[in-house]
């Protein structure tokens, strides 16, 4: 998981770099996700365990739609329990002239992909433990995950745009002690992009994506670099530049904090960049 860490920070370095139009020498000095001053009020708290599913899928690939709609159905059956994001990479997700040149990947996507040696989809990778998942499995290893995971913190978020950016309010609430040190990682995905999807034999022309991860993320930001205790609580605020493309009505910003150790995920939260 270090590897993973490793190549996470380059590419946040990378991206941080290019989407800084303009910068002062004190800026440019900054490391990437460095948090922001501005303090953002938190409008949704969390008070239960929540499981990530992250989702490998691409508009080639002919059994993607089935999995996607077993992902909506556990997502109204869990509720706030489960987090959800599709990531698409691979050759499946590669845009060309039969899918009218859309581009759903991201370089943090297909760097996920790769890590976890994603060679099949569709398959989920559930709170980033080492096992690619089928489809028909998510749900029994969501309740494994559920009933076996220790309930350790609240991720409470705020968010508010201004300008070019999505400033986020993120409150860690600690229920127990902690002693690992804590990843925070904050993306952006996106519903109801609408596009060419193979379905079986049939190609859908005006088939609905959901969960689309998208570009800008800031990766495994520190937490602590000790002990924190139960009933302690860390408020960072963050942002997060808003890619042009983006329909800002259907995006959700998801909050995932991870053991730097494990990698594992320990908590995930999202919530509306509109409308929250």
């Amino acid at each position: 998981m270090k590897k993973l860490q490793i190549i996470l920070s380059s590419i946040l370095g990378a991206l941080f770099f290019f989407a800084c139009d303009d910068y002062n020498e004190q800026e440019f000095l900054k490391p990437a996700g460095t948090e922001i001053e501005e303090d953002i009020a938190v409008t949704k708290n969390q008070n239960s365990q929540a499981v990530l599913l992250e989702e490998h899928t691409g508009w080639g690939c002919n059994n993607c739609p089935r999995a996607a709609e077993k992902l909506e159905d556990l997502k109204k059956a869990f509720g706030d329990k489960l987090v959800a994001v599709a990531i698409h990479a691979g050759t499946l997700a590669q845009p060309g002239k039969s899918n009218n040149y859309l581009d759903l990947r991201t370089d943090y996507g297909n760097t996920l992909a790769d890590f976890f040696g994603i060679n099949a989809r569709p398959a989920g990778i559930i709170n980033r433990n080492n096992t690619m998942v089928q489809y028909s499995d998510w749900e029994s290893v969501i309740n494994s995950e559920l009933s076996s995971s220790t309930h350790s913190i609240n991720i409470g978020l705020g968010v508010k745009e201004s300008g070019n950016q999505i400033y986020i309010g993120t409150e860690l609430s600690f229920i127990r002690d902690v002693n690992s040190e804590l990843l925070l990682t904050l993306i952006v995905v996106e519903d109801d992009i609408v596009g060419v999807q193979r379905d079986g034999t049939e190609k859908i022309e005006d088939y609905v994506f959901k969960n689309v991860l998208r570009a800008n993320p800031l990766i495994e930001m520190q937490i602590n670099t000790e002990k924190v205790s139960a009933n302690e609580t860390l408020k960072k605020n963050y942002a997060i530049k808003i890619d042009s493309t983006w329909n800002l009505d259907n995006c959700r910003v998801v909050a995932i904090v991870t053991d730097k150790n494990t990698g594992k995920v320990l908590q995930a939260n999202e919530i509306f960049v509109r409308n929250s």
